[in-house]
Protein backbone atom coordinates (compact mmCIF):
# COMPACT_ATOMS: atom_id res chain seq x y z
CA UNK A 1 0.00 0.00 0.00
CA UNK A 2 2.75 2.35 0.86
CA UNK A 3 4.48 1.66 -2.44
CA UNK A 4 1.19 2.25 -4.25
CA UNK A 5 0.98 5.71 -2.61
CA UNK A 6 -1.94 4.96 -0.43
CA UNK A 7 -0.21 5.29 2.93
CA UNK A 8 1.50 8.37 4.18
CA UNK A 9 4.64 9.23 6.04
CA UNK A 10 2.74 10.09 9.18
CA UNK A 11 4.13 6.99 10.81
CA UNK A 12 7.64 8.33 10.53
CA UNK A 13 6.75 11.80 11.80
CA UNK A 14 5.43 10.48 15.10
CA UNK A 15 7.78 7.53 15.44
CA UNK A 16 9.20 8.48 18.81
CA UNK A 17 5.81 9.22 20.46
CA UNK A 18 3.78 6.37 19.03
CA UNK A 19 2.61 3.72 21.39
CA UNK A 20 1.36 1.34 18.80
CA UNK A 21 3.34 0.59 15.65
CA UNK A 22 2.01 -0.69 12.41
CA UNK A 23 4.47 -3.54 12.46
CA UNK A 24 3.09 -4.65 15.80
CA UNK A 25 -0.41 -4.58 14.41
CA UNK A 26 0.65 -6.65 11.40
CA UNK A 27 2.13 -9.31 13.62
CA UNK A 28 -1.12 -9.80 15.54
CA UNK A 29 -3.26 -12.84 14.68
CA UNK A 30 -6.18 -12.09 12.37
CA UNK A 31 -9.71 -13.36 12.20
CA UNK A 32 -12.58 -12.52 9.87
CA UNK A 33 -12.66 -11.18 6.35
CA UNK A 34 -10.32 -8.54 5.06
CA UNK A 35 -11.68 -6.07 2.60
CA UNK A 36 -9.92 -3.58 0.51
CA UNK A 37 -10.99 0.00 1.11
CA UNK A 38 -10.39 2.65 -1.41
CA UNK A 39 -8.93 5.80 -0.03
CA UNK A 40 -11.05 8.02 -2.23
CA UNK A 41 -14.16 6.70 -0.61
CA UNK A 42 -12.50 7.21 2.75
CA UNK A 43 -11.67 10.77 1.88
CA UNK A 44 -15.26 11.37 0.84
CA UNK A 45 -16.46 9.72 4.01
CA UNK A 46 -13.94 11.78 5.97
CA UNK A 47 -15.22 14.96 4.36
CA UNK A 48 -18.78 13.87 5.04
CA UNK A 49 -17.92 13.02 8.65
CA UNK A 50 -16.04 16.32 9.00
CA UNK A 51 -19.08 18.13 7.60
CA UNK A 52 -21.32 16.27 10.00
CA UNK A 53 -18.85 17.02 12.78
CA UNK A 54 -18.90 20.73 11.89
CA UNK A 55 -22.69 20.66 11.80
CA UNK A 56 -22.75 18.82 15.11
CA UNK A 57 -20.31 21.39 16.54
CA UNK A 58 -22.63 24.20 15.40
CA UNK A 59 -25.56 22.42 16.97
CA UNK A 60 -23.53 21.81 20.11
CA UNK A 61 -22.50 25.47 20.26
CA UNK A 62 -26.12 26.52 19.71
CA UNK A 63 -27.19 24.07 22.38
CA UNK A 64 -24.44 25.37 24.69
CA UNK A 65 -25.57 28.94 24.00
CA UNK A 66 -29.19 27.94 24.65
CA UNK A 67 -28.07 26.15 27.82
CA UNK A 68 -26.23 29.29 28.98
CA UNK A 69 -29.33 31.38 28.25
CA UNK A 70 -31.46 28.83 30.06
CA UNK A 71 -29.06 28.94 33.04
CA UNK A 72 -29.27 32.76 33.04
CA UNK A 73 -33.07 32.55 32.79
CA UNK A 74 -33.07 29.94 35.54
CA UNK A 75 -31.02 32.23 37.78
CA UNK A 76 -33.30 35.16 36.98
CA UNK A 77 -36.38 33.03 37.64
CA UNK A 78 -34.76 31.72 40.82
CA UNK A 79 -34.13 35.31 41.96
CA UNK A 80 -37.73 36.21 41.10
CA UNK A 81 -38.91 33.12 42.98
CA UNK A 82 -36.82 34.09 46.02
CA UNK A 83 -38.21 37.65 45.92
CA UNK A 84 -41.72 36.26 45.50
CA UNK A 85 -41.16 33.88 48.42
CA UNK A 86 -39.96 36.76 50.60
CA UNK A 87 -42.96 38.86 49.52
CA UNK A 88 -45.29 35.93 50.22
CA UNK A 89 -43.79 35.52 53.69
CA UNK A 90 -44.27 39.25 54.33
CA UNK A 91 -47.84 39.08 53.02
CA UNK A 92 -48.46 35.96 55.09
CA UNK A 93 -47.24 37.81 58.20
CA UNK A 94 -49.41 40.82 57.29
CA UNK A 95 -52.34 38.47 56.69
CA UNK A 96 -51.86 36.95 60.14
CA UNK A 97 -51.85 40.46 61.63
CA UNK A 98 -55.03 41.31 59.72
CA UNK A 99 -56.61 38.03 60.91
CA UNK A 100 -55.70 38.90 64.50
CA UNK A 101 -57.18 42.38 64.07
CA UNK A 102 -60.26 40.85 62.47
CA UNK A 103 -60.69 38.43 65.38
CA UNK A 104 -60.28 41.32 67.85
CA UNK A 105 -62.73 43.46 65.87
CA UNK A 106 -65.14 40.52 65.66
CA UNK A 107 -64.92 40.14 69.45
CA UNK A 108 -65.56 43.86 69.92
CA UNK A 109 -68.43 43.68 67.44
CA UNK A 110 -69.92 40.76 69.36
CA UNK A 111 -69.68 42.77 72.58
CA UNK A 112 -71.32 45.76 70.88
CA UNK A 113 -74.06 43.52 69.47
CA UNK A 114 -74.65 42.12 72.98
CA UNK A 115 -74.84 45.66 74.38
CA UNK A 116 -77.17 46.66 71.54
CA UNK A 117 -79.38 43.66 72.30
CA UNK A 118 -79.44 44.66 75.97
CA UNK A 119 -80.18 48.27 75.04
CA UNK A 120 -82.91 47.11 72.67
CA UNK A 121 -84.42 44.98 75.45
CA UNK A 122 -84.27 47.95 77.84
CA UNK A 123 -85.75 50.19 75.14
CA UNK A 124 -88.58 47.70 74.56
CA UNK A 125 -89.19 47.57 78.31
CA UNK A 126 -89.19 51.38 78.43
CA UNK A 127 -91.59 51.46 75.46
CA UNK A 128 -93.85 49.01 77.26
CA UNK A 129 -93.64 51.15 80.41
CA UNK A 130 -94.35 54.30 78.37
CA UNK A 131 -97.29 52.62 76.68
CA UNK A 132 -98.64 51.60 80.09
CA UNK A 133 -98.01 55.13 81.40
CA UNK A 134 -99.79 56.54 78.34
CA UNK A 135 -102.76 54.23 78.97
CA UNK A 136 -102.74 55.24 82.65
CA UNK A 137 -102.59 58.90 81.65
CA UNK A 138 -105.48 58.45 79.23
CA UNK A 139 -107.43 56.68 81.93
CA UNK A 140 -106.57 59.43 84.41
CA UNK A 141 -107.53 62.08 81.80
CA UNK A 142 -110.84 60.30 81.28
CA UNK A 143 -111.46 60.19 85.02
CA UNK A 144 -110.43 63.83 85.29
CA UNK A 145 -112.81 64.73 82.46
CA UNK A 146 -115.58 62.77 84.23
CA UNK A 147 -114.72 64.53 87.48
CA UNK A 148 -114.77 67.90 85.70
CA UNK A 149 -118.10 67.03 84.16
CA UNK A 150 -119.35 65.98 87.63
CA UNK A 151 -117.94 69.19 89.09
CA UNK A 152 -119.74 71.22 86.47
CA UNK A 153 -122.93 69.40 87.34
CA UNK A 154 -122.27 69.97 91.07
CA UNK A 155 -121.41 73.60 90.38
CA UNK A 156 -124.69 74.02 88.56
CA UNK A 157 -126.46 72.37 91.47
CA UNK A 158 -124.58 74.61 93.86
CA UNK A 159 -125.55 77.66 91.82
CA UNK A 160 -129.13 76.49 91.93
CA UNK A 161 -128.93 76.00 95.70
CA UNK A 162 -127.31 79.40 96.03
CA UNK A 163 -130.01 81.06 94.06
CA UNK A 164 -132.59 79.20 96.19
CA UNK A 165 -130.83 80.36 99.34
CA UNK A 166 -130.44 83.93 98.31
CA UNK A 167 -133.73 84.77 99.98
CA UNK A 168 -132.65 83.11 103.25
CA UNK A 169 -130.04 84.19 105.66
CA UNK A 170 -127.81 81.60 107.00
CA UNK A 171 -126.49 81.89 110.50
CA UNK A 172 -124.96 79.63 113.04
CA UNK A 173 -126.22 79.20 116.41
CA UNK A 174 -123.66 79.93 119.01
CA UNK A 175 -123.80 76.75 120.98
CA UNK A 176 -124.68 74.53 118.11
CA UNK A 177 -122.83 73.13 115.27
CA UNK A 178 -125.94 73.36 113.11
CA UNK A 179 -126.77 76.01 110.72
CA UNK A 180 -130.03 77.66 110.83
CA UNK A 181 -131.85 79.09 107.95
CA UNK A 182 -134.18 81.91 108.42
CA UNK A 183 -135.73 84.56 106.36
CA UNK A 184 -134.84 87.21 108.93
CA UNK A 185 -131.59 88.94 109.49
CA UNK A 186 -129.87 87.70 112.70
CA UNK A 187 -128.47 91.09 113.50
CA UNK A 188 -131.95 92.56 113.59
CA UNK A 189 -133.00 90.04 116.24
CA UNK A 190 -132.47 91.16 119.77
CA UNK A 191 -132.97 88.84 122.61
Amino acid sequence: MYSAGRCSDIEKKHDDTRQLKWEVIQQQPRTGDVRAIETCALEQKLQLVEGELAETRKKLEATQSHLNETKANKEEISDQLNRTTINMEKKSFELEEVRDELEETTGQLTEIETKLDQTETELNQTKTGLNQTERDLKETANRLNETLANLEVKEEELQEIKSNLSGYNCFRMTNSSHWMYSTRDPSSTKS
